[in-house]
């Protein structure tokens, strides 16, 4: 139901409604390029046979199949864009001739989702070279590891053939994590600037790199784990002992009202309890460098799996459905996936889930 009210109210907002209509579109592919493309990320597919038979949420569907691909990313220099810097959502790159260029937005929004008078706005500032922008339109945790760190792997690509500076503009502050991940991936020849959202620019030149993940996807191509394992994970060698249950008990939506059961169930099979907001980046790698298992309610905390090589995965879902999400991210890391789903409606509800069904999941494992 409440999808339900927020997607009637942005049809019927003159704002959103009109964007389809009064906000262009053009494809990087139309517009001229002095370098590029250069593809610096190829797709990669992955087998998927246990899908069709899992029952996904219905605005997922699509990518119920039995193989699944991720897409192939390029690299290439476009001239005299328009950044519409927003500070968490809504990052967009106009052509000169002010049209959204569609995969600046990677694919989780429409045009139906900006509002058309963003692309009209006045540009405040010029900035000259090389510039490259990091954010897309979601910027989450999930969203900075799957969506817009890969997009990172082009400032290194030596087919591009560059050795000038580029510029990295980042509207208002850097998460915790974004920060980390960016002093430990970014070439020296970056500099990361930081600019005032809500504002229009105007880029000289832009390294314009296309995303690699699908919508609802979270399977990244081996290459991108290869290179972030190369920068972030620990250098020693896999201790894979850990057995984790992520808490959502400090989270403000989506938590286990039966929680105390839970834990006492796990807690019996040798899992650890953690509450990941209570941990540094640099110790949530840790952990889950060396994780056997992971147990826990769908949510962001699952993204440290890209940390991860080879595990079981259960994850549970307080509504009748699985986003899937995790599941391709686990199935990039060669994982094993299971999930527990309640039976009700909604994905961001408190939720009571039989722990009998997750006792099955685990001995199941024979961990």
């Amino acid at each position: 139901m409440r999808q339900l009210i927020r997607y009637l109210k942005n049809t019927l907002n003159p704002s959103y409604a009109l964007s389809p209509l009064l906000l262009r579109s053009v494809s990087v592919d139309e517009m001229p390029s002095p370098i590029g493309p250069i593809v610096y990320l190829p797709a990669e597919t992955i087998d998927c046979q246990e899908l069709p038979g899992m029952p996904v949420t219905p605005h997922m569907s699509h990518l119920q199949e039995a193989s699944h691909s991720s897409m192939t990313a390029t690299v290439r220099v476009l001239e005299n864009l328009i950044y519409v810097a927003e500070c968490t959502a809504k990052n967009l790159l106009l052509s000169p001739q002010r049209k959204f260029i569609s995969e600046s937005s990677s694919t989780m929004k429409s045009t139906r989702s900006f509002r058309w008078q963003n692309a009209r706005r006045p540009v405040c500032k010029s900035y000259k070279g090389l510039n490259m922008v990091f954010r897309g339109v979601s910027n989450n945790f999930y969203h900075a590891l799957i969506d817009n760190l890969p997009r990172l792997m082009a400032l290194s690509d030596t087919a591009l053939g560059l050795t000038e500076n580029v510029r990295l503009l980042i509207p208002g502050k850097l998460s915790g994590a974004e920060a980390a991940l960016l002093e430990l991936v970014l070439p020296d020849n970056v500099e990361v600037e930081i600019i005032e959202a809500g504002k229009s620019y105007h880029l000289e030149r832009c390294l314009f790199a296309t995303f690699a993940t699908r919508q609802f996807s979270g399977f990244v191509p081996s290459a991108y784990l290869d290179w972030l394992g190369k920068h972030v994970l620990p250098q020693r060698e896999r201790k894979a002992n850990r057995l984790i249950y992520i808490s959502r008990q400090k989270a403000p939506k989506r938590r286990l009202l039966n929680e105390d059961e839970m834990i006492a169930c796990v807690k019996g099979y040798g899992f650890e309890v953690f509450n990941l907001e209570d941990l540094s980046l640099s110790e949530q790698i840790e952990l889950f460098y060396d994780a056997k298992c992971v147990i826990g309610l769908h949510g962001a905390g699952f993204t440290n799996l890209v940390f991860s090589s080879g595990l079981q995965v259960i994850e549970l879902f307080p509504y009748q459905w699985v986003k899937p999400s995790y599941y391709f991210l686990t199935k990039a890391v060669g994982g094993h996936y299971h999930y527990v789903v309640g039976e009700g409606d909604e994905i961001n509800v408190d939720v009571a889930l039989p722990v009998n069904l997750v006792r099955e999941r685990i001995e199941g494992l024979a961990l």
